[in-house]
């Protein structure tokens, strides 16, 4: 008999014990998620705050109520503070360095001591105040989006949320030391990229397409801007890039979709934006408005306008079509055009929502205006 026992104690298997659970003790009530984004699903595209008062400056964007106490399970972001001070304080300063990080917000509709961002590079994030140990805790929750521009932005706001004054960005240039293209090398290479970029562009994947129009984002405001201008504003590839400028968004189909096509005409618009810029920096913009007709399409002007109209739901896109109407209006049809639309009262709403929430939106707004004012 002894023996069969030894024979059961060995053949029990050695399985691994649970310490999660065995640590857990009794059971409870389920504990809260990590974050607070994961409640609801995110949104495609930040919406229009409260009413807006042009006497009111960014500090009155976000309104904070009952701020609730930190729950003992609820799991806090690396990327969150301990903050003195009153929580309407707290949400005044970290709005004003949105304002001046130009990075477009929208207050939830049904927590209101939660704040949506989201920069022009599509970097999406969360700011959330809870009440804790005597101070305001600060959180800022990452949703997509670039980690390294987060890690900055997260650091600049709880700077702000605290009182610290911003430090100046430091620039690092190259190196002596590391030998310097050739500028014929340095334009081949650019040739080579602008061709890999139409070709995305002509792809029929709307991935391929978006990765298309941010190589011509940044290749448009490199170093060989000036070359690859010429290309951009010229042939099949202004015709692809106004087509995306211009897309309507009834013409979209589900929410992905709407996403990609969403984030491709804001690349669109900042790519026209620049490759305008270039070439009124290289003296070729009256040149290069003379040979083009579908620069002064009235269908292309009255896209950029209602762009600007919509300022309050589309920050980003207003200030790149802002940029565009300065540098078209070089042109005495185009001024023709804009002058029959009036579109003074636009660019004035456009200028005060700028002044609460985005700096470089108000920047170009007043240009625009002053441009308009000396016609």
């Amino acid at each position: 008999m002894s023996d069969n026992n030894m024979q059961r104690r060995e053949i029990v298997e050695d399985t691994p014990q649970y310490r999660s659970v065995m640590l857990a003790g009794p059971l409870s009530a389920p504990p809260m998620p990590r974050s607070f984004a994961s409640l609801r699903p995110m949104k495609t595209a930040p919406r229009p705050v409260e009413k807006f008062s042009p006497a009111k400056t960014g500090s009155s964007v976000w309104k904070v109520d009952d701020i609730p106490a930190l729950p003992a399970s609820y799991f806090l972001e690396r990327s969150s503070a301990y903050v003195d001070g009153s929580a309407q304080d707290i949400a005044d300063r970290i709005c004003e360095c949105l304002r001046k990080e130009s990075i477009a917000t929208s207050c939830d509709s049904d927590d209101k001591n939660l704040l949506h961002g989201e920069t022009s590079d599509c970097l999406k994030f969360a700011v959330r105040l809870f009440t804790g140990e005597g101070k305001m805790i600060v959180e800022i929750q990452r949703k997509c989006g670039c980690s390294f521009q987060f890690r900055e932005i997260a650091r600049s706001l709880i700077r702000s949320a605290k009182g610290i004054s911003q430090t100046t960005k430091r620039k690092f240039e190259l190196p002596s030391c590391i030998p310097r293209q050739a500028p014929e090398m340095r334009q081949a290479r650019a040739d080579a990229g602008f061709e890999v970029a139409l070709r995305q562009l002509s792809s029929q994947f709307v991935d391929s397409q978006l990765i298309g129009m941010e190589s011509l984002e940044q290749m448009t405001r490199c170093e060989s801007r000036t070359c690859i201008s010429k290309k951009v504003l010229t042939g099949s590839c202004l015709s692809k890039v106004l087509e995306a400028t211009q897309q309507s968004p009834s013409a979209l189909h589900s929410t992905l979709s709407e996403d990609h096509e969403s984030v491709i005409r804001r690349r669109a618009i900042t790519v026209l934006a620049n490759a305008l810029s270039a070439s009124a920096e290289s003296g070729e913009l009256q040149s290069v408005m003379d040979e083009s007709k579908m620069l002064k399409s009235e269908s292309l002007i009255n896209s950029l306008i209602e762009t600007l109209r919509d300022a309050s739901t589309s920050p980003h896109e207003a200030t790149q079509s802002a940029r565009c109407i300065q540098y078209l209006m070089t042109d005495k049809q185009v001024k023709m055009i804009i002058m029959k639309m009036s579109v003074e009262s636009i660019v004035s709403e456009a200028c005060h929502f700028g002044e609460s929430q985005s700096t470089l939106l108000e920047r170009e707004s007043k240009r625009l205006k002053l441009q308009l004012g000396s016609i």
